[in-house]
C-alpha cells in the first residue's frame, strides 16, 4: 500500500492581514484551498473546505469515491452557512487535492492553485488553471506570455462555493498512477505567480520535503511575493505498520485551517 510522507509550509505574506490560504497533509489525503479574492470570509471557505476534505479520505476508501463526497458535503457546509446567516454570503474557495489508496490515486481541481508531479527528474503539472484568462489562452485570443500581465489573471471560473454550481464549472476530476519514489507538490498560486515551473522543478527537486517546501516558500517571497503562500511537498512511499491506526483528519494542518476558529463544521453553525 502506499502513502504520502512530506511537509509543507505557509504564510500570509508581507501585504494580506489574514491568511486565506488552508493546508493539509496525511497519510492518505494532501489538500490545498485558497479563499476566492473578493469573497465573504475567505479564511472560512477555505479551512472548512480542507477540513471537510481531510475527514473524508480514510484507509481502505476509494479515492475518486471520497474525493467526490467531500466536496460534495463541502458544498453542503458552505450551503448551510450561507442559508443560516446572510453574513456568511459569498463563501467560495479554490481546492486541489489528492487521495491515495494502494495502488489507486485521484485528483480533484477547482481554480487556480495546482498540483505537479515529479518523477525520475521530470516535472509534470498535474491541473489545469480555471481562470477567465487560461480560457483567453485556450480560445486563442491571449497568448501564453500575456498571461502574467493580464489585470485579470486572478479571475477564476470554477470554485468551491455554495450552490448552485452549474454544469460548466464544476471541479474536475483526474485518476492518477502513482508509483513510490514520486513526488507531488500542491500550492496555491501565491507560489506560482513568482516561480515558473523550471524553478519549481529545481527545487522541489531538493531531498528533503520539509526543507523543499520551505525553499520554495521562501524564494517566493524573495521574488516579490504579496499574497498567502502555502505548499505541500510530499513523496509517495510504501505504507510500514503502524503502532496504531490512523484517524481521519490526522496530519499537518497549515494557514487558516490551523485555528479549528475558521472551520464552519468545527462551531456548530451547521452540522457534520
Amino acid at each position: 500500500m502506499l502513502r504520502f510522507d512530506g511537509s509543507g509550509a505557509s504564510d500570509r505574506g508581507p501585504v494580506r492581514e489574514v491568511n486565506e490560504d488552508a493546508g493539509f497533509l496525511g497519510a492518505q489525503v494532501l489538500v490545498v484551498a485558497d479563499g476566492v479574492g473578493g469573497s465573504a470570509a475567505g479564511e472560512v471557505a477555505s479551512a472548512t473546505t480542507a477540513y471537510v476534505l481531510s475527514r473524508a479520505v480514510t484507509a481502505g476508501s476509494d479515492p475518486m469515491i471520497a474525493l467526490d463526497n467531500g466536496v460534495r458535503r463541502a458544498i453542503d457546509v458552505l450551503s448551510g452557512a450561507e442559508a443560516a446567516d446572510s453574513h456568511n454570503g459569498g463563501l467560495a474557495t479554490t481546492l486541489t487535492a489528492l487521495a491515495i489508496d494502494g495502488d489507486r490515486a485521484a485528483l480533484v481541481h477547482a481554480g487556480d492553485s495546482r498540483g505537479y508531479l515529479l518523477r525520475a527528474g521530470g516535472l509534470l503539472r498535474l491541473t489545469r488553471d480555471h481562470t477567465y484568462v487560461q480560457r483567453l489562452v485556450e480560445d486563442g485570443f491571449l497568448e501564453q506570455e500575456g498571461v502574467a500581465s493580464h489585470p485579470w489573471r486572478h479571475v477564476v471560473t470554477r470554485s468551491i462555493h455554495a450552490l448552485p454550481i452549474p454544469d460548466d464549472e464544476r471541479p474536475e476530476y483526474v485518476e492518477l498512477s502513482l508509483a513510490a519514489g514520486d513526488r507531488v507538490l500542491l500550492c496555491t498560486d501565491g507560489l506560482t505567480d513568482c516561480l515558473d515551473d523550471e524553478r519549481i522543478a529545481a527545487l522541489l527537486a531538493i531531498p528533503r520535503p520539509d526543507e523543499a517546501a520551505r525553499v520554495l516558500l521562501d524564494e517566493a517571497l524573495l521574488a516579490g511575493g504579496r499574497d498567502n503562500v502555502t505548499c505541500l511537498v510530499a513523496d509517495v512511499v510504501t505504507a510500514h505498520a503502524t503502532p496504531r491506526p490512523r484517524m481521519p483528519g490526522d496530519g499537518l494542518r497549515l494557514g487558516s485551517l490551523a485555528d479549528d476558529g475558521n472551520v464552519l463544521a468545527a462551531t456548530g453553525i451547521t452540522a457534520y
